[in-house]
């Protein structure tokens, strides 16, 4: 309203008697009423909104009731409340005529969002109008609407019910609150699905703003709404909250766990309701309680705790429990395992070489591994053991160390074998050794070479050489040696010994030396000096970039150059002298000369005079011209000789005792006396004839050694020593040899057995061992020619057979011959096959009266064969049978107890088969058989007694039950027999019994026996059958057999 209107029509209030009262009517409809949402209808305007008057607002900090309101609403109470002024209310009473106005008030202490209100039983509606938010009342903040007199009002936070859903496990407790504007003397009444709820050992609070549901169960499930009363003037029904009881249900949940590994690691769960089953889900997979394949040991898999013991990381995933119950399955929320990791080394610190004063860095990286780890650098010391260098606790999968540590240049000391250890929590706890060494990852070792750096001590130097020489070049180098390489390089850098065959190279040390022999123009270094041959030097520690040179070095190849000079020659009259020069290089032409004479006599390497006379003695050279220029040989003088020797001793093979006589021819233009000596391996003969004079009286000019009856003594060489004018002249030496007669070692057999199948090949070669060739070779077979047509080689020393026939047989000899003296050998030669036996008598058992017999059967042999059949008893050797492949014994006595054998003769002799044994026994026979039934208690002890005699040992004795063997039981032994002992028998032990007895000879089935088990007195030890027993009846032990039983 205006100010006018407020002059005009505002009520009169009295304070008299210490109350507030209106005095007077004012009424405007226009001016006073406006539309009100909550009614839909015409309602008084509220003066002093926040907005301006209206039906509904918002009211100023100040406004003109004020002080009523706040006393009727303390802000102490901390809550939303509500107060009404209705026409008849005390102390207060709304100043509109058939209205009542509302108030809200917040004192919460914070601002309320939703806040709403019902009026007249209506749907609760966010409070509006003037001079705020829909729903939103700050603290201390008061809202107003005036409604129709009588009308109920109830205040409240949507939404109406709170909350408006809830799941709660099985018998826990839920709660639901409308939360109602205070101070309106409000009744409630809480309903499930409709029907009202009283207070009882499940519900309580039905009649207040919060319900209590205790013990929950599915029984309480369902919407939950309240009822709120404003006195009589009606209620509003406020809903609906809806419960949902979980059962079975989680009440706490398993947690996530970080642990090391071989921890002992637990998830529990509390639950509540009805639970029908629990398992663990890894995964999504079940577990199982049991030892994991990688030995975690799991418990509690069907229980609300799991625990792994000895969790490793295998173990490490999602971890559930499944519960199931009246509404199904249920899960937890998942608890995931972490099993931290042992430190994983990736890359290791690598080796590496370093110069004297140089420094490095080792490194190590892990792929893996949970931080924080532990970082220890140790080297390794000489006599073992580790030095401590560096220590670290970092989080970092990465470390370093500095070689050297001290800082600077590394030192020869800094040389050795370093490594670093790791290890985390995780490491040290799957350590079970007990040995704190073993937490550690250990990783590989990192060798560091500090060495000396290479240099070069003795230089290669330029070398000058004639064409075909061999030339060297040598250097020697100071440093590390380990992995010292050199390479000789020539002027193109290229590996001398890759493009030059002619070069080699050999190190020795620290010293290498490149040779190229035969040296030619071609080796020579083009562009010297800046080109040359040089060595490149390397090592371990100093190679590609950083390898070092020696100094460059020429070779000078001398193109021609002579060799060899031309040698003194002294010549016979008449007769002839050679000089010789050796002259190297690419394109050699010779001249010869003699001395004092222009005339070239010669233009090859070699000079030959003949027919030499006085006049040609004199001295002699040659020129060698080529590329380089000329070359001028030594001087050689030619002499005359005299005497002179036109025909020199000749060798000679002679037998013992022989004559052989050795010849020297003199030139006849030698100057007579000549003297003459003959020796034997260079020392002078004694023999007659051995030395001598020929005179001028003496026509002959040839002079003779005779040497009569010689022997192995006389072998050697000869040679004569003349004596003349010139001096001495030797001839040549000439070699005497005296044959030796054949000696043989054997005669080789091909095939080596000396046994060749009829229509085979075969072949005998005599083996010659010493003696003087030639030879000759004489076969003969049996002392007598050989005839046989498929026989070749008869004078050989390979006797050879094509297609063996049976005539070839026989003892072959071959006499090796020659001049000397002769040797021989023999050797059998078998056609055919020998008598072998296919089948040889095998050794037997059998009861005495019975018949049996012993069989052979032969292949092989040569013609007819004949048998005889021997026996051996306590040493005595008789005759038992003949002529036939089979013995046959009958009605057998103690006396054919022996050894038996089988002789086969043949043309070529006798043949014995292997020993068989005959062992004779009485016949095996059950004397004491089972009855045919009997009962047997089941406290106590009852025997069944099987006895037999006879038989070959061992005997054995199997018990059956309903046709299948008694398996693991134990024996009690009696004398042939067995007992099968029942102790405490169960009923399920009634059935019919047998008992088989058997030798290798016999087998026989006892009678057999209905065993029946009765019940007499509890049975304190149901074990059963307690023992099958099966006797040897010599040995007297019992072991059980299992066998299909043969009836005889």
């Amino acid at each position: 309203m205006n100010t006018d209107a407020i002059l005009l029509y505002r009520p009169i209030f009295s304070t008299s008697g210490g109350q507030q009262i209106v005095y007077g009517i004012t009424r405007h409809d226009a001016l006073l009423m406006a539309y009100n949402s909550f009614t839909a209808s015409l309602t008084p305007k509220i003066p002093e909104l926040a907005g301006g008057p209206a039906a509904s607002g918002w009211l100023k900090t100040s406004y003109w009731n004020r002080s009523q309101v706040d006393a009727l609403i303390p802000d102490a109470n901390n809550a939303l409340q509500i107060c009404i002024l209705r026409q008849t209310s005390t102390p207060y009473a709304s100043v509109y005529d058939g209205y009542d106005q509302v108030f809200l008030k917040n004192t919460t202490g914070s601002t309320l969002t939703n806040v709403a209100i019902s009026i007249g039983g209506g749907t609760p509606q966010l409070i509006s109008g003037s001079g705020g938010t829909d729903g939103v009342l700050a603290n201390g903040q008061v809202w107003t609407v005036t409604i129709p007199a009588g009308t109920s009002v109830v205040g409240l936070v949507l939404p109406q019910v709170q909350p408006a859903n809830q799941i709660i496990p099985a018998t826990q407790t839920a709660q639901f609150t409308v939360r109602t504007a205070s101070g309106g003397g409000h009744t409630y009444q809480w309903y499930r699905d409709g029907v009202a709820l009283t207070d009882n050992a499940t519900y309580s609070g039905v009649n207040t703003p919060t319900l209590t549901i205790s013990n929950c169960h599915n029984s309480e499930e369902g919407s939950y709404t309240c009822r709120v009363y404003d006195g009589g003037l009606g209620s509003t029904l406020l809903g609906t909250g809806t419960l949902i009881v979980s059962d079975p249900a989680f009440l706490t949940n398993p947690q996530s766990q970080t642990v090391d590994p071989l921890t002992d690691v637990t998830f529990s769960v509390t639950a509540a309701g009805t639970v029908n089953t629990i398992r663990w889900l890894m995964n999504g997979a079940p577990i199982s309680n049991g030892t994991l394949p990688h030995g975690t040991i799991v418990s509690g898999a069907d229980t609300l705790t799991l625990t792994l013991t000895g969790a490793r990381e295998n173990d490490e995933g999602n971890y559930v429990c499944e519960l199931t119950g009246p509404d199904g399955t249920v899960l937890s929320t998942a608890a995931i395992l972490t099993v931290n990791n042992p430190p994983v080394i990736s890359v290791h610190p690598l080796s590496v070489n370093i110069p004297v004063g140089g420094s490095t860095v080792l490194s190590v990286q892990l792929s893996s591994g949970t931080p924080n780890f532990d970082y220890v650098w140790v080297k390794e010391l000489s006599g073992g053991g580790e030095e401590l260098l560096r220590v670290i606790s970092k989080s970092s999968t990465s470390d370093s160390m500095n070689i050297p540590l001290s800082g600077g240049g590394a030192q020869l000391s800094d040389t050795g074998r370093y490594r670093v250890k790791i290890k985390n929590s995780a490491s040290t706890a799957m350590n079970q050794t007990g040995d704190p060494a073993n937490d550690w990852v250990v990783s590989n070792w990192a060798t560091v070479t500090v060495y000396e750096p290479l240099t070069v001590i003795t230089q290669p130097s330029s070398q000058s050489a004639n064409y075909g020489d061999t030339v060297t070049f040598t250097c020697t180098v100071g440093g590390s040696l380990t992995g010292l390489q050199f390479e000789w390089l020539d002027a193109s850098n290229q590996v001398v010994t890759s493009v030059n065959p002619r070069a080699s190279v050999n190190n020795a040390g620290p010293t290498s030396t490149l040779t190229i022999t035969n040296v030619q123009n071609t080796d020579e270094p083009a562009g010297w000096p800046s080109q040359g041959y040089r060595c490149r030097i390397s090592n371990a520690y100093q190679s590609g970039g950083n390898a070092i040179y020696t100094q460059r070095v020429n070779l000078t190849v001398q193109d021609p150059a002579i060799i060899t000079h031309p040698a003194n020659q002294t010549a016979n009259l008449g007769g002839t002298a050679t000089f010789s020069v050796v002259a190297v290089g690419s394109a050699n032409t010779y001249a010869w000369y003699k001395e004092g004479s222009g005339t070239v006599l010669g233009t090859n390497a070699t000079l030959t005079l003949t027919g030499i006379s006085e006049s040609d003695a004199g001295l002699y050279y040659c020129t060698v011209t080529g590329p380089d220029g000329s070359v001028e040989s030594n001087r050689a003088t030619l002499s005359i000789s005299d005497p002179y020797i036109v025909g020199h001793p000749t060798s000679v093979t002679a037998d013992p005792g022989d004559t052989v006589n050795f010849s020297v021819v003199i030139g006849s233009l030698s100057t007579k006396p000549i003297g003459y000596q003959w020796r034997k391996d260079g020392v002078n003969l004694t023999v007659p004839g051995a030395s001598g004079t020929l005179d001028v009286s003496n026509p002959s000019w040839t002079v003779t050694l005779t040497l009569a009856g010689i022997s192995q003594s006389d072998e050697g060489s000869y040679d004569c020593v003349l004596n003349g004018v010139s001096g001495q002249v030797f001839s040549n030496a000439a070699t005497l040899t005296i044959r030796r007669p054949p000696t043989v070692s054997g005669i080789q057999v091909n095939p080596s057995t000396g046994i060749a199948p009829l229509g085979s090949n075969a072949s005998l070669k005599v083996i010659v061992t010493g003696g003087t060739p030639p030879f000759t070779y004489q076969w003969t077979k049996n002392g007598l020619p050989i005839t046989d047509p498929n026989i070749s080689g008869l004078n050989t020393d390979t006797l050879i057979f094509t297609g063996v026939i049976q005539n070839n047989e026989g003892t072959y000899r071959c006499v090796v011959s020659n001049s000397a003296g002769s040797a021989q050998a023999e050797r059998l030669f078998i056609a055919g096959s020998l008598v072998t036996f296919a089948v040889q008598p095998q050794s037997k058992k059998a009861y005495y009266g019975e018949n049996t017999s012993f069989s052979v059967v032969v292949t092989g042999g040569k013609g007819t064969k004949t048998y005889r059949w021997k026996k051996n008893r306590s040493g005595v050797i008789t005759v038992v049978g003949s002529n036939s492949t089979t013995l046959s014994l009958t009605d057998l006595r103690s006396t054919d107890a022996a050894s038996y054998w089988c002789e086969v003769t043949d043309e070529r002799g006798v043949y014995s088969s292997n020993i068989a044994t005959l062992a004779l026994a009485d016949h095996l026979q059950i004397t004491e058989s089972l009855p045919s039934a009997t009962t047997v208690p089941s406290r106590g002890t009852t025997t069944l007694t099987l006895r037999y005699s006879g038989g070959h040992s061992p005997v054995t004795v199997m018990w059956q039950r309903d046709g299948q063997p008694l398996k693991t039981v134990t024996g009690q032994l009696i004398p042939n027999g067995s007992q099968l002992v029942f102790t405490n028998p169960s009923e399920s032990e009634s059935g019919t019994y047998t008992a088989v007895v058997f030798d290798a000879h016999t087998d026989l089935i006892s009678q057999s026996c209905n065993v029946t088990v009765v019940s007499n007195l509890p049975a304190l030890n149901l074990l059963g059958l307690a023992l099958a027993v099966l006797a040897f009846s010599i040995a007297g032990f019992a072991y059980v057999r299992y066998r299909s039983v043969r009836v005889r």
